[in-house]
């Protein structure tokens, strides 16, 4: 009886981890979003540079107060757990303001800032680079 949970147990253990490893690969149809050109947006970039690097968002969206507008290059994954977001906002005279990534971790339940250009900054206030290229290869 002994034997037969602990088969049990390390069986579920098994399919538990080997789907963790297919749930976590990244499906991102776009093949323009990757370290290398989320690198290349700069502040104060037009729209259409941010389009000819990045290619179009999939969503376009006006940000709070009428400040701009804001494109989002990824969506929410509900069956990974976890996944990338890459936001790019743009102040009213439509040049970029903001560059910011995060790693969404258990399906949402919690995040991870790796990337944040803001124009408030000389530098790119944080930068994960090692997980910049995990999440965006």
């Amino acid at each position: 009886m002994r034997n037969k949970i602990l088969i049990i147990i390390f069986s579920l253990l098994v399919i538990f981890l080997f789907s963790l490893y297919f749930l976590n690969k990244s499906s991102n149809s776009n093949s323009r979003i990757n370290t290398d050109n989320i690198k290349l947006i700069q502040v104060g970039m037009t729209v259409e540079n941010v389009v000819a690097i990045l290619g179009k968002p999939l969503k376009i969206t006006n940000r709070y107060e009428n400040r701009g507008k804001t494109f989002t290059y990824t969506e929410k994954q509900e069956n990974k757990m976890t996944y990338p977001m890459l936001w790019v906002h743009f102040d009213r005279e439509s040049k970029v303001d903001i560059v910011f990534a995060k790693k969404y971790i258990l399906w949402g339940a919690d995040d991870e800032c790796i990337y944040n250009l803001d124009s408030k900054y000389d530098d790119p206030k944080f930068m994960n680079t090692e997980l910049l290229k995990a999440q965006f290869k």
